[in-house]
């Protein structure tokens, strides 16, 4: 069930409209409201773990390069924080390989220069946050996942099977 803020921050990531980075920010913040409202919450209340592809720590990185990264933090106060994040570390020149060999659309956010802002943005983040691992995301799939996986069990003390 998307919300009417992630179907206009579809729109302005693919730059069919445009708003203030405040006002993008703003939208980020009640998509979310609406996706841990509507889904993550009552997924940990059933005792599901929940795994989320980027979160509040994308706002961050991305927000602020143009706003300041307290008042983003205080926008974004009242989300709970992940037991546990794992951020692939690719270079931007890799993502922006990537991005061109699965799509021809280029967004908002898919530029060079902005992704080397937001690079250097996770990395300073990250360091203000527990439970973060960074995971070289250029090795293969299988690498990846071996990591992450072997990271998982060691923390929740999970038998291998």
């Amino acid at each position: 069930m998307e919300s009417e803020s992630g179907k206009k921050i579809k729109r302005i990531l693919q730059e069919e409209i445009k708003v203030s980075p405040l006002k993008l920010q703003e939208l980020f913040t009640q998509d979310r409201k609406h996706h841990l409202k509507n889904l993550i919450l009552p997924s940990l209340k059933k005792g599901k773990i929940v795994i989320c592809d980027r979160y509040l720590f994308s706002s961050y990185a991305y927000g602020s390069i143009n706003l300041d990264l307290d008042y983003l933090k205080k926008l974004n106060k009242d989300f709970i924080l992940p037991d546990i994040v794992f951020f692939l570390d690719v270079s931007p020149e890799v993502c922006i390989d990537r991005i061109r060999k699965r799509s021809v659309n280029i967004g908002l956010f898919e530029k060079i220069e902005i992704l080397k802002k937001v690079y250097k943005n996770y990395h300073k983040i990250f360091k203000d946050f527990k439970n973060v691992y960074i995971i070289e995301g250029g090795k293969s799939i299988e690498e990846v996942f071996t990591q992450i996986k072997e990271i998982i069990i060691k923390i929740f003390h999970l038998e291998q099977k």
